[in-house]
């Protein structure tokens, strides 16, 4: 209790125990941060990557495809 009775210093072993908590916190908060808004960019990445892919003109509908008399394998190995 030496620290309650000489006062709040930079010497009071409580005191410098709490800092350093307080210092190990808001590092570990601050790598999760940065490790969060790593994760968000590479998610923006991938869907900027996927816009394309759904295209309309892209697509054959299901009709297209049972017009076309394919049989199921003919489609898997089209596929393939």
């Amino acid at each position: 209790m030496e620290c309650f009775n000489s006062g709040w210093s930079l010497s009071c072993p409580i005191l410098l125990s709490v800092i350093r908590c307080i210092k190990i916190s808001i590092l570990a908060f601050q790598k999760r941060r940065e490790e969060m808004e790593r994760l968000e960019k590479e998610r923006q990445a991938e869907m900027r990557s996927y816009k394309g892919l759904m295209v309309a003109e892209k697509m054959t509908s299901n009709k297209q495809i049972a017009s076309e008399n394919k049989s199921l394998q003919e489609l898997e190995d089209d596929f393939m």
